[in-house]
């Protein structure tokens, strides 16, 4: 919700930002700012090109979040060198009108963007319990919590395919907001049904509507400069990386509704703690289809929402068109393995929270499995957001990377239960390893979209009219580890005793006339959950120690390898003939590349 009153104080600063320079520009005007200051943030002088590419890297920045306008024109920057006309590099039309539609069609985006991820989170603190009360294999059970990433998986591809061939997004939003929309009200009616089943049909039809959220990286590549995207973009996925962070915790707000049983009336069933978070998602993201409506506009060569970088042509050639092939292969695959690994302890933080550390002991203490990692989650979109404002060159995506997929290793070993499956861990490891993994995840996939987006305006003569189609696969990458994480871990891992048996009560599970189930043994001894109790002082997380220990590893190896081909592709810049690489990111300044050229 912070997230939301921020984005309407951030609309309404744009909006007398607009009203200021409408009034510059009206006719009679007299001065430099009638005839020669573009429209730009009104913190910039507007009056010189910005800075793109690694020249804008180290500078403060103004109130918006970007660098404000040197006081000299550079030198071709990063292989984009400064084109004759200066307003061709601002993100915004010269036009007040269309200005101000770009940027609210912009935060319709961010906005509804952050309410697809809430749907697919806000679900995430009942989820589990709610499968074992509907009596769901737990073998099946990553498949069911991963099938939402499967549709994603499938049909982000779909809408990349789309945009690209009709250069509109509104549509495909507007049908994947739909669908989104229809798969939660389909979830809240699970227990009524008392169908597992009905929970992997309503997570594929809202995931199928979900991947629309592939798209928005397209958008916003077509729509802003490089001196800007990372602003642009970070501020997409950074809302929706917390999202899924702190969406957990909706579920915390409705402890207090009653715990459905075999023989509560059909309301309690419709209506209870397990399916709440489906209806008030769906209803949210139907309001927001609206708004999303009224809000946003097309971009098209009228209203010039579309931004067209202008750089050194390049004849494209079979080798260049080589090196990115295989470099967006070998990037899109390293992002989806990293997204499978940290969705897998993701999905099973209450598995673990309950089964290995014991601390849950009723409803009412779910929430304490997902807070450090929504508070890590939000910690670091607040350093991010001032990091990119005091230290710039610190806090560019690519230094970023170097640093949050180490915070990510950090987490997994802290989480692994190191003295065997019996052994109850200390909560703080719970908590300090959580909340690494909540900060280095949303750190990490925001710089990794923004890296691969600028690597796609660098190679836009090997891209051509298919931007939807490569970050549309990217975000089926990522959808493809977020399946099957959960799948694999769900079917490695169960809330068990130390044998593999599951739903275990020594004295014989007693069945009450109301629905309850009880269980009156030693409480040390039973391991299960019911509708209403939580038995699980004889539990432990079955094969906890192998599987997250090896997590932990590949985890390692897949951050080394990234960091390597991160290294190797460091540059923004197109490299002229004669030219060797910048081998190291010490290089940072137009003036060390220059005398690092070889001459010709």
């Amino acid at each position: 919700m912070p997230l939301i009153g921020y984005a309407i104080r951030r609309i309404r600063n744009v909006l007398e930002d607009r009203r200021g320079t409408s009034r510059a520009h009206a006719p009679g005007s007299t001065g430099p700012a009638a005839h020669t200051t573009p429209v730009g943030p009104a913190d910039d002088t507007g009056a010189r090109p910005y800075p793109v590419g690694d020249s804008a890297e180290g500078v403060p920045l103004g109130k918006e979040g970007y660098p404000p306008a040197p006081t000299q024109t550079p030198g071709p920057p990063d292989g984009f060198p400064a084109p004759a006309q200066e307003e061709s590099l601002l993100d915004l039309p010269a036009d007040p009108e269309h200005a101000r539609t770009k940027k609210w069609s912009y935060w319709a985006l961010v906005i509804v963007g952050f309410a697809l991820a809430v749907d697919y989170s806000s679900t995430l603190m009942s989820i589990q319990p709610l499968y074992y009360l509907v009596n769901g294999r737990q073998s099946l059970y990553g498949l069911t919590f991963g099938s939402y990433d499967l549709a994603s998986l499938i049909f982000a591809p779909v809408f990349g395919w789309w945009v690209d061939r009709t250069n509109r997004f509104k549509g495909a939003t507007l049908l994947g907001v739909a669908l989104n929309a229809v798969g939660n009200y389909i979830y809240g009616f699970t227990v009524l049904a008392g169908e597992w089943w009905l929970m992997l049909l309503a997570r594929l039809v809202a995931g199928a509507g979900a991947a629309v959220l592939g798209i928005g990286g397209s958008y916003i590549t077509r729509t802003s400069t490089l001196r800007k995207r990372q602003a642009k973009l970070g501020r997409y996925r950074i809302t929706q990386n917390v999202a899924r962070s702190v969406g957990p915790l909706i579920g915390f707000m409705f402890l207090g509704l009653p715990s459905p049983t075999f023989s509560s009336s059909d309301a309690i069933k419709v209506f209870n703690w397990y399916t709440i978070p489906g209806w008030l998602a769906g209803f949210i993201v139907t309001a927001l289809c609206f708004f999303y409506i009224w809000g946003f506009t097309d971009p098209t060569a009228e209203n010039e929402h579309f931004v067209q970088e202008e750089g050194v042509p390049f004849m494209t050639d079979a080798a260049r068109r080589r090196n990115f092939q295989v470099f967006f292969g070998v990037w899109i695959t390293l992002c989806g393995l990293v997204s499978m690994l940290t969705m897998a302890q993701y999905s099973n933080l209450f598995g673990l929270f309950a089964g290995q550390y014991r601390q849950i002991f009723q409803q009412s203490d779910v929430w304490r499995a997902f807070i450090a990692a929504g508070g890590g989650s939000i910690g670091a979109a607040i350093v991010y957001r001032r990091g990119m404002r005091r230290l710039p060159q610190l806090f560019n995506e690519r230094t970023l990377l170097l640093v949050t997929g180490w915070g990510l290793v950090v987490g997994f070993l802290l989480l692994i239960p190191y003295k065997g499956s019996d052994w109850v861990p200390p909560p703080a490891l719970f908590y300090v390893g959580t909340a690494f993994l909540g900060a280095s995840y949303t750190l990490s996939m925001t710089c990794m979209e923004t890296f691969l987006s600028k690597k796609v305006t660098q190679f836009a003569d090997v891209v051509g009219n298919n931007i939807g189609k490569y970050l549309s696969l990217f975000y089926m990458a990522i959808s493809a580890g977020r399946f099957a994480g959960p799948l694999i871990v769900g079917s490695l891992t169960r809330i068990s005793t130390p044998n593999g048996d599951t739903f275990v009560c020594t004295t014989g599970w007693i069945y009450e006339p109301t629905g309850d189930v009880l269980c009156t043994g030693p409480a040390d001894q039973q391991c299960g959950v019911t509708a209403s109790d939580y038995y699980l002082g004889g539990c432990v997380l079955y094969r906890a120690l192998p599987v997250y220990a090896a997590m932990a590893g590949m985890q390692g190896v897949v951050i080394i390898v990234m960091q390597l081909v991160l290294w190797r592709n460091w540059s923004y810049k197109n490299r002229l003939a004669g030219e060797k690489p910048l081998p190291s990111p010490a290089l940072k300044t137009t003036a060390e590349a220059q005398e690092h050229a070889v001459p010709t």
